[in-house]
């Protein structure tokens, strides 16, 4: 069910990354032929188009669309949850390219790549054995267990890679600030968007837990926290990005 606080949710941050996608495509395509961070650069273009399209196939006319002509119910669902896997997983290559020595960068990035690629193959598997229920994918239908497990997994994967994303970018934040402050600034964005993510995987994986446990709380109170801590994650992190292509500029500047 689409209530008021999603359809906002969807239609701000489905133009913030659009807006976003421009303006770090524009940055890559710019800086192609540029040796250093070519990785970060498209890593971070390809998170926010991941994003983009994930809203975008959940605002509700385009979602009804995507499954009429992909004939599969729930299907932009399924594209939404994979979406965000990509997003959460093309940050932190992003951050590996920025942060690890160059030795251990390969290494880093693959390890990365592996694990989002198991979590879409388990959920694409655990789709396709629950969808035959009818049932929207949501805490709301959290009495399917199969749907409840879906669910588990996405959220459990999306919450370390949060984790991940405001440890690492909180790090960056804290050693650039003294030099590169708009950098810095949008690094600490990058972290609070990384701890909404957590706060989001918490709120719906307690919700899903507690209601197996047959001691939820409201439903409604779940999504009044979740569906916004969900949207700071990709909102704050899109500013963040671009605020980090601002520092950079600048940096340039005062060479």
């Amino acid at each position: 069910m689409i209530t008021a606080v999603h359809g906002v949710t969807f239609g701000v941050c489905t133009l913030a990354t659009a807006v976003g996608t421009v303006i770090c495509l524009r940055y890559a395509l710019n800086r192609r032929h540029e040796p250093t961070y070519q990785v970060a650069r498209w890593s971070r273009a390809a998170a926010l188009t991941a994003a983009f399209l994930g809203y975008l196939v959940s605002v509700p006319g385009i979602a009804e669309a995507f499954n009429r002509a992909t004939g599969v119910l729930n299907g932009s669902r399924l594209a939404a949850h994979m979406g965000a896997v990509l997003f959460s997983a093309c940050l932190q290559i992003m951050i590996v390219d920025w942060t690890y020595e160059k030795p251990y960068i390969t290494t880093g990035i693959w390890s990365r790549i592996a694990l989002a690629s198991a979590v879409m193959l388990a959920l694409t598997w655990q789709f396709k054995y629950a969808n035959d229920s009818g049932h929207e994918f949501t805490t709301g239908n959290a009495h399917d267990p199969r749907i409840a497990a879906f669910l588990l997994t996405y959220l459990a994967y999306t919450g370390l890679a949060g984790l991940e994303i405001a440890v690492l970018a909180t790090g960056m934040a804290v050693h650039s600030w003294r030099d590169r402050r708009t950098a810095a600034s949008g690094l600490t964005l990058i972290a609070l968007g990384g701890v909404s993510c957590v706060g989001y995987a918490i709120s719906k994986g307690g919700y899903l837990t507690a209601f197996e446990a047959s001691h939820p709380w409201s439903l409604e109170a779940e999504k009044m926290i979740s569906t916004p801590l969900g949207g700071f994650y990709v909102l704050f992190v899109t500013i963040g990005l671009c605020m980090t292509l601002a520092g950079s500029r600048r940096a340039l500047v005062h060479r």
